[in-house]
């Protein structure tokens, strides 16, 4: 059984997601904390500490000390990855086998690479916070450090690539920006500029592409809209008929999707009556009966006793000095069951033996470790079942760094932003399947293929692209792949 990866983690605020997301992946992670011990054991009576460096061992250097130094650099030769948060980067010189991930508010080059941030000032140079807030009113914040969490998890996705690219003999130092996670994480007024030429206004509680948005209901809100597939359009619309609360809606020139979108409010209004009347949740299942993607929008307090949540055992118990609390868990599920279910917080230096116990990592003797690198991923195939935004994205990332994926749609239903006028993005004619910004952006260096999903030929094709693939990615929802035998 091999041991697991390990990882040494000087932190920061924009660092420390990533050494969470790879304690949930099963790695060891240490942290290397100053003698005063790291900032967020103050923070919030130490629930700071908790949430972010529960399950990570503690060991105590300076490693501006040369003594430390020296302690500091052979823990660096029994580790596999230097996740490194410092301001000044704490590795001088890597010659072996460390993959390096460096992380800095925004990059180590350029004009503003010595700038102090927060995730205030990244969100807002990012581009994130001119698309938060109601037109009329200066933007708003995201909640709870979206800026930094983005960072974090695009610094592990870094450490993964970077141990591929290990594998294959290469030496890899990976540079996160923080700023640039926000960029690249825009989904709507960035490409409506690039695309169409725009800079769309702050959406309020609408999605500023499609419409979807948040209402009011008798005890709360609730969250979702009429984007999509028609068949959502169509079931919302029967749905106010058999309530006799459809206003005008049924008459014809509302089954065109265009003047649908150009007379969003109308609908919203209408909508927004409706809702009112009901419960959140009752609503919520209500619509989900019908197939139609709507939820209730849960408080903090609600977060925690949902039954979706509680049934996948998400949450998990935190154990430090002043007992076992409930945190947020993991936003993956391993299928056999695997699952984090306690974290326990280390004491300020509680591991400091490993720094007398460090020995060399066991590298493969035929690699010759160089600077040089081909993509991570090169020689992976994808075969990529998603459309619309979540699956795309994921599966962009896999083809940026190499992979060759292959992006399948169905001829009778293609992903939806192709076609879509309120996602199109694009200066001209909206009937080109080729020409959507949106589409392109989320979908860029793909191959592409269009199969007939419903017959057993475009079945039988699809299952030799599986048998000849390394990695399936669909976001269908959970019974599609059973009925189709798969």
């Amino acid at each position: 059984m091999h041991p697991p990866v390990r990882v040494v983690e000087i932190s920061s605020p924009f660092a420390r997601f990533a050494g969470r997301i790879l304690v949930g992946l099963g790695f060891e992670v240490i942290l290397v904390e100053p003698p005063t011990g790291d900032p967020s054991r103050t923070e919030s009576q130490g629930d700071s500490y908790l949430h972010w460096h529960a399950g990570k061992k503690s060991v105590v250097l300076d490693i501006d000390d040369s003594n430390d130094r020296l302690a500091f650099e052979a823990l660096l030769r029994s580790a596999d990855v230097l996740l490194d948060g410092s301001a000044t980067g704490a590795l001088r010189d890597n010659r072996g086998s460390l993959v390096h991930v460096r992380v800095t508010p925004f990059g180590t080059t350029g004009p503003r690479s010595d700038w102090k941030a927060t995730n205030l000032t990244v969100a807002a140079l990012g581009g994130m916070m001119a698309q938060v807030g109601d037109p009329e009113h200066p933007p708003l914040l995201l909640p709870e450090l979206q800026a930094e969490q983005l960072a974090g998890i695009n610094a592990a996705i870094g450490v993964l690539l970077g141990l591929r690219s290990r594998s294959k003999g290469h030496n890899p130092l990976l540079e996160i920006s923080a700023q640039e996670c926000v960029a690249a994480a825009l989904e709507a007024g960035t490409l409506a500029y690039i695309h169409e030429d725009r800079v769309p206004p702050r959406p309020g509680r609408v999605h500023p592409l499609v419409p979807h948005g948040l209402f009011q209901a008798a005890d709360g809100y609730v969250g979702g809209g009429l984007g999509g597939s028609p068949r959502m359009w169509d079931g919302m619309l029967a749905w106010l008929i058999d309530n006799d609360a459809q206003d005008d809606l049924d008459q014809p020139e509302w089954s065109d999707a265009v003047y649908r979108k150009t007379h969003q409010e109308h609908i919203f209004d209408v909508l927004s009556a409706f809702i009112a009347k009901w419960p959140k949740e009752e609503f919520a299942v209500s619509a989900q009966s019908r197939k139609l993607p709507w939820a209730a929008v849960d408080r903090p307090e609600e977060l925690l006793r949902n039954p979706q949540l509680n049934d996948r055992d998400f949450f998990t118990d935190v154990t430090g000095d002043h007992g076992t609390y409930r945190d947020l868990g993991f936003g993956f599920a391993f299928p056999e069951g695997r699952r984090i279910g306690t974290l326990e917080a280390a004491r300020l230096g509680q591991h400091q033996e490993l720094l007398k116990a460090t020995s060399p990592v066991a590298v493969n003797e035929t690699h010759e470790f160089s600077g040089g690198s081909t993509p991570s991923l090169e020689g992976v195939r994808v075969l990529d079942l998603t459309w619309v935004l979540a699956g795309p994205y994921g599966t962009r990332i896999l083809a940026d760094h190499g992979a060759d994926v292959i992006k399948v749609e169905s001829i009778g239903r293609p992903d939806p932003t192709r076609f879509a006028p309120f996602m199109h993005l694009s200066r001209g004619p909206h009937d080109n399947p080729n020409t959507s910004g949106y589409f392109n952006d989320v979908n860029r260096n793909k191959r592409s293929i269009t199969l007939d999903t419903r017959s057993a030929e475009g079945l039988s094709v699809l299952r030799d692209l599986i048998r000849n693939s390394d990695v399936v990615v669909e976001n269908f929802s959970s019974s599609v792949m059973d009925k189709m035998g798969l």
